[in-house]
């Protein structure tokens, strides 16, 4: 009962009268060094916070590598996978560059994107700190109810985005999943996609040794030769 409270309060209050205008890091939240986990199955929800009320922003993939730099009480606190949004209110930006980008006109720490969708469904923050008035965004999607209104845009999620997985659900990556992970980030180039060398169709000639004439030293043997006879013919 409690919990089903919660799910109906929550997104009432924090598209309300502000009383969840706070930073979303939970006061229980330990600061790590970063480490690296692996899900250990599939289906297995990204939240937008540490918490059975709040929503899935994605339902991760067995073998999805993250990066982990908090934890809870029976959760990890994991960088965002690349290629996930945010979503920007329509009240906070305004368009530019013909539609093109979005420029916020109120500050605006972005709201965690539902993977369920919905207008309604994005109502928690995504930042931990507000981006300034005057920042640039690249839309990816103008979002519109069915009677043609705007009502928000779809972004690239910034690098500080942040999202929230049960410790249950992931486990220690082995160095191998590490390392791909780290080339992948790096962009390092590995044996595997390197370009493979082009195959000789046929070999080359080799250059003829050359004598100080400049003539292949065949042929100026055979000159030798002749011109050896030609002058025993003339002593004759």
């Amino acid at each position: 009962m409690q919990r089903f409270v919660l799910r109906a309060v929550l997104p009432l209050l924090a598209a309300g009268t502000g009383l969840l205008q706070v930073s979303p890091a939970a006061a229980q939240l330990e600061p790590v060094e970063p480490y690296l986990v692996t899900v250990s199955r599939d289906g297995v929800p990204l939240k937008c916070r540490d918490g059975s009320p709040y929503y899935a922003v994605k339902n991760l993939p067995s073998g999805q590598v993250l990066k982990v730099d908090g934890q809870s009480e029976g959760w990890v606190r994991v960088e965002y996978p690349a290629g996930l949004q945010a979503f920007v209110k329509a009240e906070e930006a305004a368009p530019a560059d013909g539609g093109k980008n979005i420029k916020l006109t109120k500050a605006s720490q972005l709201m965690a994107v539902n993977a369920s969708g919905g207008e309604r469904g994005n109502w928690w923050f995504l930042l931990d700190k507000e981006i300034p008035v005057g920042t640039t965004l690249a839309v990816a999607q103008t979002l519109k109810t069915p009677d043609g209104k705007e009502y928000g845009y779809l972004v690239p999620a910034p690098k500080q985005a942040r999202g929230y997985v049960k410790r249950e659900f992931v486990r220690k990556a082995t160095p191998e999943e590490a390392d791909a992970f780290n080339r992948a980030a790096t962009g390092s180039i590995t044996e595997s996609t390197k370009p493979a060398k082009t195959a000789r169709t046929a070999k080359s000639a080799k250059p003829t040794k050359a004598t100080k004439t400049g003539r292949p030293a065949k042929m100026y043997w055979l000159h030798v030769v002749r011109g050896d006879r030609n002058s025993g013919r003339n002593q004759s």
